[in-house]
């Protein structure tokens, strides 16, 4: 939500969502943004119940290893289709960094300020 604030008051998304929300060239209309969102919120509100425990039973089954290995092939195989070599390496490489903080005993969240910087520039 605040996000959405954001979007609409500054013109400037920092949520991919948000930024594709901006770049599909969708009416910034902050009633019907909100409307959409409290729809939303409804239609899950309803659906997680109905569906969430026999979504939790199929889930439950599938191989955590196997689920990992997908994963990340199809991480990299996207970052291949859409930017190539140089995208697979950066992956690589942003991987690598996600490592660091396990091997210091530290949390991956410090690696969030990363962000601080360019939002606080206005990049």
């Amino acid at each position: 939500m605040f996000a959405l604030y954001a979007l609409v008051a500054f013109r400037e998304a920092h949520t991919g969502v948000l930024v594709a929300l901006n770049r599909a060239g969708s009416p910034l209309d902050l009633p019907l943004l909100l409307t959409s969102v409290a729809v939303a919120a409804a239609v899950g509100f309803v659906l997680v119940p109905l569906v969430g425990d026999h979504f939790l039973r199929v889930v439950g089954r599938i191989d955590n290893r196997r689920l990992c290995v997908g994963v990340a092939f199809l991480v990299t195989a996207l970052s291949w289709l859409l930017a190539g070599w140089f995208g697979v390496v950066v992956l690589v490489g942003c991987a690598l960094v996600g490592l660091v903080p396990l091997a210091f005993g530290s949390q991956r969240v410090h690696l969030m300020g990363v962000l601080f910087v360019p939002l606080a520039l206005g990049l």
